[in-house]
């Protein structure tokens, strides 16, 4: 773990994900509370929160022919600086009749954050040696999960205590000092004659790109284990409250330290697999975070029928963050190990916008049934969706990640040609 900090490069980008990402939580949770004491309307919060997801859904994988298009250090720069400038308009909304200006800058900031992402995925493997990618991209959901117990907690604090202007500025010197740090990082020069992206018209680049996702077994495999459990999340995000609320007869801040709670333990997840890095198989993370996560929840739902004591349910919504955090550990290290390097903006594009189209999916599918069926029983068809994911990812892919093609490692040593 020590080992991959002291990469300069690799540090200054994990740094520059840190201090956005706490800036990410302090907006996405600051703006929907902000929304709702300015309008007391749970269906315009709901809207800022669909407005958000549309990107990733429709533009999400023609975002990906982008960053392999572009020099991904500036593409992040840019990316980065503009997101900082874009939410200032925030600060002008002050009224109900003024929400348009939100519904502008939701979608806009998603867009952004679907070339960011992307970029900096597929700029890793450049960054740090193939075998250490489990261990940085630890390191990185050890980040994110940080960012998120602070960002979550100030965020809420700021808009109860003053306006929404704290949070827009906080936000917005967080992203600007990201593209600061990204600036400062070195990135290993393009080799060869250009990325096959770069010679090929949008639409036939993104159709390459999609052709070697169906075409690739292991590929095509991860991205329907990550849809499974694209599906339980979505599921989760719907029912949560409602088995907090209805089941377990809790109040609101029963909701808000369960929902947190998750966040310790993928901190705990992450120093636990940065520190094992490359002696746990990406399969193994993949299958078996995802396993884990399944018989967790099982546990979790059905225990409501023998107690609904917080304490308990604390502790499991700790320990389930740990599987969380291992099972994307898994698919990010596995999909960046596998791939050529020019294609990766594609496929983890592509990866995000599965992510939030199968998320939606199961948030339609829990609030379809979930009036006609126990909560219990339904949240147990959302574990078993996480157990799918195990299955698919155990069954559907190799012990160790085949090298991708045409890319350099950090150590200079070119890697070899995939089969397909």
């Amino acid at each position: 773990m020590l080992d991959v900090l002291r990469r300069r490069d690799f540090t200054l980008v994990w740094f520059a994900g840190l201090i956005s990402e706490i800036g990410d939580w302090l907006l996405l949770v600051g703006l929907p509370v902000y929304v709702y004491m300015l309008t007391n309307s749970e269906l315009i919060m709901a809207t800022v929160f669909i407005l958000e997801l549309v990107p990733a859904v429709v533009f999400g994988s023609l975002a990906g022919v982008l960053v392999d298009r572009w020099n991904r250090k500036l593409t992040m720069v840019v990316v980065a600086a503009a997101q900082g400038v874009l939410l200032l308009p925030l600060l002008a909304v002050h009224h109900i009749d003024q929400m348009w200006v939100v519904y502008l800058i939701a979608p806009l900031q998603s867009l952004l954050a679907q070339i960011f992402e992307p970029a900096k995925s597929a700029a890793l493997p450049t960054l740090v040696p193939a075998e250490k990618l489990v261990t940085a991209n630890s390191l990185i959901g050890l980040s994110t999960n940080v960012a998120r117990l602070i960002g979550s907690s100030l965020g809420g604090l700021a808009v109860v205590s003053g306006s929404l202007t704290t949070v827009v500025m906080a936000d917005s010197t967080t992203y600007l000092l990201s593209a600061l740090a990204v600036a400062l990082a070195r990135f290993p020069a393009k080799t060869g004659d250009g990325s096959a992206a770069e010679q090929l018209t949008v639409l036939r680049a993104w159709w390459e790109g999609m052709v070697l996702i169906v075409g690739r077994r292991d590929i095509r495999n991860t991205l329907l284990s990550a849809a499974a459990a694209s599906i339980a999340q979505g599921m989760f995000l719907v029912l949560f409250i409602i088995f907090v609320d209805g089941v377990l007869d809790g109040d609101s801040t029963e909701i808000g330290v369960l929902r947190g709670v998750q966040a310790i333990g993928g901190v705990i997840g992450g120093f636990a697999i940065a520190w094992v890095g490359a002696r746990v198989s990406q399969r193994g993370l993949i299958a078996g975070g995802a396993l884990s996560i399944g018989l967790l929840s099982l546990l979790t739902w059905n225990a409501s029928y023998l107690t609904h004591a917080t304490t308990l349910y604390v502790l499991l919504f700790i320990a389930i963050g740990i599987p969380g955090i291992a099972n994307s550990v898994g698919l990010l290290a596995f999909l960046q190990q596998a791939l050529p390097n020019e294609y990766l903006g594609r496929v983890m594009a592509a990866f995000l916008t599965v992510f939030g189209g199968c998320q939606a999916l199961g948030m339609l599918l829990a609030g379809l049934i979930s009036g006609y069926i126990d909560t219990v029983v339904v949240l147990n068809i959302q574990a078993g969706f996480y157990i799918l994911a195990a299955v698919l990812a155990y069954f559907g892919l190799p012990r160790v990640a085949r090298i991708g093609a045409g890319g350099t490692s950090p150590d200079g040593a070119k890697t070899t040609t995939p089969s397909t």
